[in-house]
């Protein structure tokens, strides 16, 4: 086959370093053949195309596309609940992820307030590459009500750092409860026992005390039970 001429063309964001057209490239029928052209460009994605021309043939092109990566550049979040009850216990995610090019070392600090238990943990960081991501894992208690900020924050090992915020609500638990009775439907001159059945969201003991007053002006009933068991069955007395 006659001289092959081989040029390269590129985005004008490239730098081509030496010559962008190779001639006398010399390639025999079955056999393959190449050349070197150094390029330079800032972080993102290029597509390179080549052409292939040579006398007594049409020419013939090919294009790739090349990524540059970039320097490393972190983003974190704090993901967990906004609200949790008083003496209760939550889960909030530190979520670091590499939205850069090239991999980094790091170290993330979590600083919890004393309202939602007064911890601060460091985490290390070792390599993570563009685009990975790495999650750890921090418990909360609910100690003091109101708002409370906890702060996550990392430093590059190329000094740049990066800070998150997330506000986490105490608040006291609102009981939830259901009353009922059993039975429902009573006919006059009736006479014997009638069941209470209390049911309650709470996970803590809760002491309870029921009053219930019948439509006539001289029956009095009332029920005391400390359990606070959720599903309890109490029973009217007549005093």
């Amino acid at each position: 086959m006659p001289d092959l001429i081989l040029t390269l063309s590129v985005p004008p964001e490239m730098q081509i370093e030496g010559e962008a057209s190779v001639s006398g490239v010399d390639l025999d029928p079955g056999s393959t053949a190449s050349a070197n052209c150094s390029v330079s460009a800032p972080p993102g994605k290029y597509t390179l195309k080549v052409e292939a021309d040579a006398a007594g043939m049409l020419p013939i092109y090919a294009d790739t596309v090349v990524a540059q990566a970039g320097p490393a550049k972190l983003k974190i979040q704090l993901q967990g609940p906004s609200i949790i009850e008083l003496n209760n216990n939550a889960t909030v995610d530190l979520i670091v992820r590499n939205t850069g090019g090239y991999p980094t070392d790091a170290v993330m600090t979590i600083q919890v307030p004393s309202g939602l238990g007064g911890i601060q943990d460091t985490f290390s960081i070792n390599a993570l590459a563009g685009g990975d991501t790495e999650t750890w894992q921090t418990s909360l208690t609910g100690i003091t009500s109101g708002s409370h900020a906890m702060v996550a924050s990392s430093k590059s090992e190329d000094g740049s750092t990066t800070t998150a915020t997330k506000v986490v609500t105490v608040q006291e638990h609102q009981l939830q409860m259901t009353v009922t009775l059993s039975p429902n439907n009573i006919n006059q001159g009736f006479s014997g026992d009638l069941d209470l059945i209390l049911k309650s969201d709470s996970q803590f003991p809760e002491n309870v005390r029921i009053r219930g007053i019948s439509s006539g002006p001289d029956i009095h009933y009332e029920i005391y039970d400390g359990s606070g068991k959720p599903g309890s069955v109490l029973t009217f007395q007549h005093y």
